[in-house]
């Protein structure tokens, strides 16, 4: 699908209906979250595949990097790929970011949110979800230096 046609079917879903949506969730949340977040991020390169350092367009596909598509530009010889120039760019756990915004849209604490991401497990975690909070420690702690 290309990326006009995608935002087409993007300003679509105003008009689906309840059975619709419902299905849509369900096929989403069918899919892989690594593989779902990869696939919205590759949506950001445009058909031209401009280049985020000089706007050439016609870059060509270098293989792959860290899960997403690398582009070289033929103008300047630099390197990119759908997060190259964003805020995104650095941030680690792409697989994850799914499940995060999901958890952000139901209002989750950051608590629930860490775990549905299986950022945090743990005393903490089974604290949290059970009510028992953990035992404190006793005896002789020696505190490292």
């Amino acid at each position: 699908m290309t990326n006009q046609s995608f935002q087409s079917w993007l300003s679509g879903l105003d008009r689906l209906s309840a059975a619709q949506w419902s299905q849509l969730q369900q096929a989403v949340q069918e899919r892989s979250e690594g593989a779902a977040a990869v696939a919205a991020i590759e949506l950001q390169i445009d058909t031209e595949r401009r280049c985020p350092h000089c706007q050439a367009g016609g870059a060509v596909r270098r293989g792959t990097t860290r899960g997403l598509r690398r582009y070289s530009c033929k103008r300047c010889g630099k390197t990119f790929n759908a997060l190259s120039g964003t805020a995104l760019s650095g941030l680690h756990h792409k697989e994850r970011w799914l499940a995060l915004g999901r958890s952000l849209v139901e209002r989750e604490s950051v608590l629930r949110s860490a775990q549905r991401c299986s950022w945090v497990d743990g005393p903490a975690a089974s604290a949290a979800a059970t009510g028992v909070a953990p035992s404190p420690i006793t005896g002789c702690v020696k505190a490292r230096a």
